[in-house]
């Protein structure tokens, strides 16, 4: 076997594999005695290889086989003085530009000029003095006795073009070099080209002096192009193997994005830390889901209920008043207008008006405003100290009343209680906004639990599935729920209206009856005394939606909470 044979094999065995990071045996180039053949030059024994062409510090993928600037190992590039290239089977081939040869066959170059008197025309070929000049004639150069109207232009000893001559362009010894290009005269100017891989990306002198197909990642396959990792063989890699970055930073969102991403060998990003959930877990605010949508398939309108002291319940408020003009309830998270307007609104007038005091403010929900009702006062109903000079009047909600047309819910706060009025008659209005509400799964407000309870995700609180099997006057309705153990207790009045279902019509239980089945539409006691009558407490109509007092030795049906 020849030995150019046995290095074809290797190289297609390297090609295989890919490229390694070492520079390659300057045997995998030598074409031995067959080389005037293999290499395109007119004489040589070669190793094909440019001394200064930048050797891949990372794996490169390329093909060996044909690729000029990866020519039988990574970063071996085909270059030769004067002279087009390629690469052929892993081997470097060269062909000397018009008017230059390889005369002294020492390296892989055409260094020598056939435009010279010493050597016009070919090799070793001197002009003698009856024709001592060497000038182009057609297609090559010849010695002559003077110069022609082809080549005008005498320098030395040489018949030039100065406005063509690559060697003399314009001026006599003005030669268009420059490093890694090819250079030509053009109306006495030099013009050029970068050799392939090359580029003038410093743009302070004619030279192209970026290799761009190499590992710069400031200049990647073209000038000023930069990589966010690594660059090998001039194209991106996505990132630098093995490094790490946020999944936020490569476009992951919600709880994904606080996962962290490892860069792969291959310069791409591998997946992220965290994965999606199949659903949002509803906290206020999550993307669990990491579908950009926070709170996806989640419904966010509830609140925990807060109590008036005097009912034996949690939640007995605080309100912050620190921000002018609002008051922030510790208990519900709902921040309201502290002082309201003397003026009163049509129900439209008064959504507007809450509106247009900026996001999130809104017209309170029945239940929104139920929640500032405090039952161990009267006229007003509602803490004076938070809310000073607040009127015993009148205040829209936005539920409607679905029994009449054109009606909506309002609460008296002379005693705090719940009513409906036509929506063209004015009441006044106090704004909220809730921006901590509680989330839950949507459709899965109540959730039925063990031992006969009833989770209500909206507000927290738990529930007796089923009502007493008796009805029981106030002291005994105490009792019982206190009997039931595990917390429970008789729900104050406002906890107690938080499960009535204001979107059906009156009349017949107006609350979830899959979540409480068999609940008869009847009135049900609560823990909230009547601070006006005394002996009375006060008891929730569930078939109406209202509240009523009466005398704590009166019998009603019992429902309990914890």
């Amino acid at each position: 076997m020849k030995r150019v044979d046995l290095i074809l094999s290797v190289l297609f065995l390297t090609a295989a594999v890919g490229c390694g990071s070492q520079r390659g045996s300057s045997s995998f180039f030598d074409a031995g005695p067959d080389s005037d053949a293999d290499t395109g030059l007119s004489s040589s024994d070669a190793d094909g290889l440019s001394a200064d062409a930048p050797v891949d510090s990372v794996t490169c993928v390329a093909d060996v086989l044909n690729d000029p600037l990866n020519c039988g190992a990574c970063g071996h590039q085909c270059q030769a003085a004067n002279a087009t290239s390629s690469c052929k089977m892993g081997k470097c081939e060269f062909t000397c530009l018009p008017r230059f040869d390889d005369c002294e066959k020492a390296d892989p170059s055409c260094e020598t000029s056939l435009s010279v008197p010493s050597s016009c025309g070919a090799c070793n070929v001197t002009c003698t003095p009856a024709a001592p000049l060497c000038a182009s004639v057609g297609n090559a150069n010849q010695c002559v006795l003077t110069c022609d109207a082809t080549t005008p232009d005498k320098c030395g000893q040489k018949c030039v073009n100065l406005e063509s001559d690559a060697a003399n362009c314009g001026v006599c010894g003005t030669a268009c070099t420059a490093a890694n290009a090819a250079g030509r005269c053009e109306s006495r100017s030099c013009k050029y080209i970068c050799t392939a891989g090359f580029d003038n990306c410093e743009k302070t002198a004619p030279d192209c002096e970026t290799f761009i197909k190499g590992n710069d990642a400031n200049n990647c396959g073209e000038c000023g192009k930069k990589c966010g990792g690594s660059c090998v063989n001039g194209a991106c890699l996505g990132c630098t193997p093995g490094a790490t970055t946020s999944c936020a930073s490569q476009g992951a969102k919600g709880t994904c994005g606080t996962g962290i991403q490892t860069c792969t060998s291959a310069g791409t990003w591998g997946q992220c830390s965290v994965a999606a959930a199949a659903q949002d877990s509803c906290v206020l605010g999550n993307d669990d889901t990491c579908d950009g949508v926070p709170n996806s398939g989640c419904t966010c309108d509830g609140f925990v209920m807060s109590n008036h002291p005097g009912t034996g319940g949690p939640n007995i408020p605080t309100y912050d008043a620190t921000t002018q003009g609002q008051v922030t309830d510790s208990v519900s998270r709902l921040v309201w207008q502290q002082t309201v307007t003397g003026t009163s609104f049509a129900i439209e007038d008064a959504a507007e008006y809450c509106a247009n005091k900026g996001a999130g403010w809104h017209l309170p929900n029945l239940l929104e405003l139920i929640s500032l009702v405090d039952l161990s006062r009267v006229d007003p109903s509602i803490d004076p100290v938070a809310f000073p000079n607040a009127p015993n009047l009148r205040f829209w909600t936005s539920n409607r009343y679905v029994d009449e047309a054109n009606s909506n819910w309002f609460v008296q706060f002379d005693l705090g209680t719940p009513s409906t009025n036509v929506a063209t008659s004015t009441n006044r209005v106090r704004c909220v906004k809730a921006p901590s509400p509680r989330c839950y799964r949507t459709g899965q407000r109540f959730e039925v639990v063990a031992g006969g309870a009833v989770v209500d995700n909206k507000t927290g609180l738990t529930w007796q599935q089923g009502v007493s099997p008796l009805t029981k006057n106030w002291t005994d309705a105490k009792s019982y729920c206190a009997g039931l153990g595990a917390g429970f207790r008789l729900p104050s009045a406002k906890e107690a209206l938080t499960i009535i279902d204001y979107s059906k019509a009156t009349g017949t239980a107006m609350i979830d009856l899959t979540a409480f089945p068999g609940t008869p539409a009847a009135a049900f006691w609560t823990a909230s005394v009547d601070v006006k009558t005394a002996g009375n407490a006060w008891n929730v109509y569930v078939n109406y939606g209202r509240l009523s007092t009466d005398k704590t030795t009166s019998a009603y049906q019992v429902r309990c909470v914890k």
